[in-house]
């Protein structure tokens, strides 16, 4: 698809707005259970993985991708504390577990978004859980991604670089 000058001022990245627009509905809908609502911040092509924490959910269809959410410690920590309604101070098996099923909740509700876009994905698949920073995914050929970052405003401003997350969508029709 070819962009004229015009639609490359007005989205210089070449992001498909659209779906930029799906993930953050996604993400808001999936962590409303939360009581979560983070504004978004950015988009971009790139997927961030310098978190530690990564929960990668499949999108299977005749369409078929992934969804991943990208964590620091403290914003898994703030968000598993919002699910569970728990005060807990460290992450242990059960955190994980609540953090997987974070991602699959969010993960189901983009998949609707996605399928509104009509696109043909039919089901998810189990989350997985990667832990630790700065490792690498790649994608074939043909694969379109779209990283957008969320803020949780609710983490103190000394945990400023934590406050951070990303869900990103890498899909191929």
């Amino acid at each position: 698809m070819m962009t004229t000058t015009t639609e490359h001022a007005q989205n210089p990245l070449n992001l498909d707005m659209r779906l930029v627009n799906q993930i953050v509905e996604g993400c808001h809908e999936g962590l409303s259970m939360a009581e979560i609502r983070p504004p978004a911040i950015g988009a971009s092509r790139l997927v961030n993985m310098s978190r530690p924490y990564a929960v990668i959910v499949g999108l299977v269809g005749d369409d078929s991708g992934s969804m991943t959410i990208g964590l620091s410690s403290a914003a898994a920590l703030f968000m598993v504390n919002s699910l569970m309604g728990t005060e807990s101070t460290q992450i242990e098996d059960e955190e994980l577990d609540a953090l997987m099923e974070i991602g699959n909740i969010t993960a189901g509700c983009i998949r609707n978004k996605l399928v509104e876009m009509g696109y043909h994905i039919s089901n998810i698949s189990l989350p997985s859980l990667v832990l630790g920073i700065n490792h690498h995914v790649h994608q074939s050929k043909g694969v379109k991604t779209c990283s957008v970052e969320f803020e949780l405003e609710e983490l103190p401003l000394h945990l400023y670089r934590e406050r951070f997350f990303s869900v990103s969508v890498s899909i191929r029709r």
